[in-house]
């Protein structure tokens, strides 16, 4: 398995497992865009890196990007790829459960996933 991050023409950073490519294309598998969320807490800024689905709307894992929308493809970090695993793992218990009846929305802290 290979663990890419891409960085779009959109500005937009993804991280993925790596599925079939061809000529003009690229197939990316659990596809989460990388995001950064500030909070201020006394004088200090927080930046905080986090994921999410890149298309969460979307029940297909897999997402066929074009060449041509993408600016660079790499190998994604090792010690990375096991964050993204365990994220990729978290959604997909939360995906298979649904949400509880009693809440409208949920959050998966990537940083939860690490443990």
């Amino acid at each position: 398995m290979e663990y890419l991050v891409a960085k779009l023409v959109s500005g937009e950073t993804i991280v993925a497992l790596a599925g079939d490519s061809g000529d003009d294309h690229i197939q990316m598998v659990y596809p989460f865009e990388v995001y950064k969320e500030q909070s201020f807490e006394d004088e200090y800024t927080i930046t905080t890196t986090k994921l999410r689905p890149y298309c969460p709307y979307s029940d297909d894992p897999v997402m066929v990007l074009q060449n041509q929308h993408i600016i660079y493809i790499t190998a994604l970090k090792e010690d990375l790829a096991q964050v993204y695993k365990n994220m990729v793992d978290a959604f997909q218990e939360v995906e298979e459960a649904g949400p509880p009846e009693d809440v409208k929305s949920f959050h998966i802290d990537p940083v939860d996933t690490i443990q």
